[in-house]
């Protein structure tokens, strides 16, 4: 029995040896190690002879085999030419490997049925920070013109650390008011901000929203009533309308707060000059094969090629994915957030 760096306890029997040496390399590694059953797999399948090992390497010669037995069948029916060729040979590769990983990561049924188990005994985590019971806001009209805040005497230190984020902070923000908070890295700038929405409650002293103990709110209230950007901020490879939506996703089909929040964030603009707007994919769920073709290629397989045809059947754009600069990206970000 091992118990391995990320909690679990497992019998390797004879792999003892192999499971100390992984232990070591992940200490070396860092961040950039992989799993121990995943490594474990990958190597353990290099080691054996297997008829998935045969398969991968038929299937990954099988475009070349497919084209030479056609050509000398039927010299004169098939455009043998680079664009065919280099096409079926990805769409070939991408088929053999993905079948050889699927295989490879199914080889024990029982433990992705486990791994599943715990995906859906997620929601049965208790959450650490208590919920409130009062309703947040309580008066609408008071808030449109925001909500106060203050730190009284706070102080913060992350589980698990000895030093204090934070020590003794007092202040308070009136409702309307701008306040920009500079300090060097580390000196609790984005804590202030875990805090007010509480991602963690104060290790001592109390905040106050509208006068009241932050904690004494329900959680689901506050956070909808609060819009927070860290500076790691994720977008996903869908549509620009859809990012801007998952940050209102109560409101996602309506097209005129999504543009309402493009406009605040201050991404309307680019938005609107993208090749298909809103539309435009920020990164592609999936490869678009056309898009890769030599530019004016009028044919393929001996079949003429309608780009704009199939890229409608698929609701694709007219490119893999978008252009947008690192500062377009944040202003994205940011419409989000708003």
């Amino acid at each position: 029995m091992v118990s391995l760096s990320d909690g679990f306890s497992i019998s390797v029997g004879s792999n003892n040896k192999k499971v100390k040496t992984f232990k070591t390399s992940v200490a070396s590694v860092g961040d950039y190690a992989d799993g121990f059953w995943e490594t474990f797999r990958e190597y353990s399948s290099r080691e054996k002879f297997s008829m998935m090992s045969i398969l991968k390497t038929c299937l990954s010669e099988l475009p070349q085999v497919a084209f030479a037995l056609r050509a000398v069948q039927y010299p004169a029916s098939i455009p043998v030419s680079l664009a065919s060729l280099g096409l079926i040979t990805e769409t070939t590769t991408n088929f053999t490997w993905t079948l050889h990983r699927f295989f490879e990561q199914t080889g024990s049924i029982a433990e992705q049925l486990s791994t599943v188990r715990k995906l859906y005994e997620i929601k049965n985590i208790r959450n650490k920070i208590p919920d409130g019971v009062r309703s947040f806001p309580e008066d609408a009209q008071k808030t449109s013109s925001g909500i106060s805040l203050e730190f009284r005497d706070v102080s913060f230190k992350y589980p698990g650390a000895q030093e204090y984020a934070l020590q003794a902070v007092s202040f308070k923000l009136e409702r309307g008011q701008l306040c920009v908070i500079v300090g060097a890295n580390g000196s609790g700038k984005s804590t202030i901000l875990k805090l007010a929405i509480r991602l963690y409650d104060p290790s001592e002293g109390e905040i106050l929203v509208d006068g009241q103990d932050i904690r004494t709110f329900k959680l689901a209230d506050l956070r909808q009533a609060i819009s927070v950007l860290f500076q790691d901020y994720t977008h996903f490879p869908l549509s620009v309308r859809d990012n801007i939506a998952l940050g209102d996703p109560s409101h996602s089909k309506d097209e005129d707060r999504i543009r309402l929040a493009a406009r605040l964030g201050g991404s309307e603009e680019f938005i609107e000059k993208l090749p298909d707007g809103f539309n435009t994919y920020l990164e592609r769920p999936v490869t678009d094969y056309y898009s890769g073709l030599p530019e004016g290629t009028k044919s393929l397989f001996g079949r003429p090629v309608d780009y704009q045809s199939v890229r409608k059947a698929g609701g694709m754009a007219s490119s893999a994915s978008s252009t947008l600069s690192g500062g377009q990206m944040q202003r994205l970000a940011v419409s989000v957030a708003v």
